[in-house]
């Protein structure tokens, strides 16, 4: 007895070995374990056979497990006599269990497993990232009224509701008069432009090429005697201005620079003696900020106004230099950009702003006495305007019939496989935290890369062979016979939120934190009458412009944004670069197909800090973000040739090397305290900060065959304008 109970019970332990070995193949373990516990059920019973091989395919099944539960799961009422005759069937059961699984399972099911060898030890190595393909442009979504023909009682709830409405509209609209033909004119214009909006659309890069940008770029090498004729005579003392600087412009071809000052407004200098300036007179607009110099003659000015906090456009004659007048003043013309209240409790003294004007037009501007808009259950999402028209609301990928609104892209940004930040963010690891250029994620597009290809092929070819040596005059009287070569343009500072092109003047209206904003076209063929003609809605806070052939540049302290002016009088939004820190004071300049862009961010955090950002325009409704270089804190910037400067409030101007476009090199930093834009005209750099203005001769940086670094850091500037607090203007 004790012999055949010691027999049985090593069955037993076999049966339950063999039960648990699995297969070293996974495709194979699943269907020896299947076809065992079939066997098994067969040999119990033949009736079972149908069902069994049924569940074999049902995924909840599971025939790896012992005997007993495999009869629990196929046939309680098999499982219940099973345990009715006792421990012998058990046994047989499991015997006959052991044997199916030997004779079906696979050879490799029954060997012992084999000893793993240890892993062979490999030098680690950095990894690699992995670039990201550009994610497809993300569709945008706008809200548009699409006309209807609405039941009548649709037209009779919304009749009684304006029955209340328009009589308080009328009597505020009646108490300010006078500003109302100014608000009607700037809802006409915004009307125009509803369907302007082309960021995201497919209709913004067949624009494109139709009109395609022109993004030719020239080097600029001077000869050492052209340098020498360019050096300056600091004799003079500087002049003095009262009041704070706020914004510059230089009128290179007649010789003149103006300045606004908080206290004297416009203040134009002659500036026909290089460095010897001369105060000609001021405008006296106190307050007043941004401004744009149209031509030798008329000048306009942005300027406090009554209508609902909106801005006034001054047109000054500055033809008579020692005093600007004011000739037109375009009352209310730069609407308010800030959060505007569309419940109204009472009607307010003041005058509505055009953003309440709008939506007093469309019906949606609404007062406490009236109620809620009616909502007719028969007809939902149908209503009318005060003008008996009425429309469906519906979301349409382009604006094309109705009212259409722009709304916020859905969906997150693309992230990096590497760190899972935002590739615009994780793109500082590769090199940027430690203030230097790297390179993003985003493997660029063949079309993208050509024209910085050419760039750096440029840049990397051997400079032309200097001439055989001859006498010294000989060579100096032949530099100077060549043509000189053209320096900057002049104009506007990259903080100016005033642009021109052609005969249509582009003016944004911004308030700081807020990110709606306005970009007002005016028609300036008659510079001393502005028209209006546009208006088009901004929301990426909008803070300064900037004009390259016909694409305009809209930096904001959410976004930069593309805008075609190939129709000067209707602009067209193209495209954004999206940034994901919580940013201010960000202008841009552009050259060739590479736009230069700083920012500041007052609370540092990870990966979001100031820095100079180099975006890639080749696809103006595309653009990239290719680099970023650390800057303590960055304002305004100037680039001329292959010489970037940015004005650091901190450290100075600081000059960088663009013999590669997409990768900025420091070279040397100047300092001055607190400046804060910059102006290139001819080879004179004017640095403007809140007390004085410096110029500085670049002439040297061009200098064929010189030493960038050496020769900028051995440079210095030249007081030419500093503040008077407590002195008339004059010399």
């Amino acid at each position: 007895m004790a012999r055949r109970a010691r027999r049985n019970a090593e069955a037993t332990a076999s049966s339950r070995r063999y039960a648990r070995v699995p297969s070293r193949d996974p495709a194979q373990g699943p269907t020896a374990f299947k076809r065992s516990g079939l066997c098994f059920l067969k040999t119990l019973d033949p009736t079972l056979t149908t069902s069994v091989e049924r569940g074999v395919a049902h995924p909840a099944s599971d025939f790896g497990a012992y005997p007993t539960r495999l009869l629990m799961t196929f046939s309680p009422a098999l499982h219940r006599r099973v345990r009715a005759r006792g421990a012998a069937l058990g046994l047989a059961a499991s015997g006959a269990m052991a044997l199916c699984l030997l004779l079906v399972s696979p050879v490799e099911a029954r060997r012992p497993p084999r000893p793993t060898p240890p892993p062979t030890p490999v030098a680690p190595t950095r990894p690699m990232p992995m670039p990201v393909p550009p994610a497809p442009p993300a569709q945008a979504q706008f809200i548009c009224e699409v006309p209807t023909e609405a039941a009548r009682s649709v037209q009779v709830a919304f009749e009684e509701y304006y029955s209340c409405v328009q009589p308080l509209a009328a009597e505020w609209l009646g108490a300010h008069p006078q500003h109302v033909p100014q608000l009607e004119a700037q809802y006409q214009a915004w009307l125009v432009a509803r369907g302007h909006d082309l960021r995201d659309t497919p209709e913004a890069a067949r624009y494109v090429r139709r009109n395609p940008v022109s993004f030719e770029d020239r080097p600029i090498e001077l000869s050492a005697a052209q340098v020498a004729a360019l050096a300056p005579n600091v004799s003079a003392e500087p002049a003095r201005v009262r009041g704070q600087f706020e914004r510059i412009f230089v009128d290179r071809q007649n010789k003149r620079l103006f300045l606004t000052t908080e206290e004297e407004g416009l203040v134009s200098l002659s500036i026909a003696q290089r460095y010897a300036y001369e105060v000609e007179g001021s405008s006296g607009h106190s307050g007043s900020k941004d401004f744009f110099v149209l031509d030798a003659n008329h000048a306009v000015i942005e300027d406090a106004g009554e209508v609902g906090g909106a801005r006034d456009l001054v047109v000054l004659d500055i033809s008579d230099r020692e005093n600007p007048r004011e000739v037109q003043r375009l009352v209310g013309a730069l609407p308010l950009a800030s959060a505007t209240v569309a419940y109204l409790s009472a009607i307010p003294a003041t005058p509505p702003n055009f953003e309440q004007y709008r939506l007093m037009r469309q019906g949606k501007l609404r007062f406490s006495q009236c109620g809620q808009p009616p909502t007719v259950s028969s007809h939902p999402g149908v209503a009318c305007r005060p003008d008996g028209s009425c429309y469906v609301t519906k979301a349409k990928a382009q604006p094309e019939i109705g009212i259409c609104e722009r709304q916020a892209i859905g969906g997150q940004p693309t992230l990096s496989p590497r760190t899972g930040m935002p590739v615009e963010i994780d793109a500082e690891i590769m090199g940027f935290g430690r203030g230097g250029g790297g390179v993003m994620d985003r493997a660029p597009s063949m079309e993208a890369a050509e024209p910085m290809r050419r760039s750096r092929e440029r840049a990397a070819a051997p400079r032309a062979a200097a001439p055989a040596p001859r006498a010294a005059q000989a060579q100096a009287m032949d530099d100077l016979a060549g043509p000189m070569p053209q320096g900057g343009a002049g104009g506007a500072g990259s903080l100016s939120q005033m642009m021109r092109h052609g005969n249509a003047l582009y003016v944004l209206s911004a308030t700081h934190n807020q990110a709606q904003g306005w970009l007002t076209t005016f028609d300036i063929a008659n510079p001393r009458s502005p028209r209006l003609r546009h208006i088009i809605k901004l929301d990426n806070g909008p803070e300064a412009l900037q004009r390259h052939d016909s694409l305009l540049m809209v930096a904001g302290r959410d976004a930069v944004m593309t805008a075609s002016v190939a129709n000067p009088l209707s602009p067209r939004l193209l495209g954004e670069f999206r940034q994901f820190c919580p940013v201010n004071r960000d202008p841009v300049v552009v050259q060739g197909t590479v736009a230069y862009r700083t920012i500041i961010v007052d609370q540092p955090r990870s990966r979001c800090n100031s820095r100079l950002e180099v975006i890639d325009l080749s696809q103006p409704h595309r653009p990239v973000l290719r680099t970023t270089v650390n800057v303590h804190r960055p304002r305004g910037l100037a680039v001329l040739g292959e010489r970037l400067f940015v004005a650091d409030e901190f450290q100075g101007v600081q000059v960088f090397d663009l013999a590669d476009p997409v990768a900025p090199q420091l070279a040397a930093t100047w300092q001055i305290h607190g400046v804060k834009d910059l102006v290139v005209s001819d080879f004179d750099l004017f640095a403007l900060s809140p007390n004085e203005v410096q110029t500085f001769d670049l002439a040297p940086l061009y200098q064929r065959d010189a030493d960038l670094r050496e020769l900028a850091a051995q440079m210095r500037g030249y007081l030419t304008v500093v503040r008077a607090s407590n002195m008339k203007v004059g010399r």
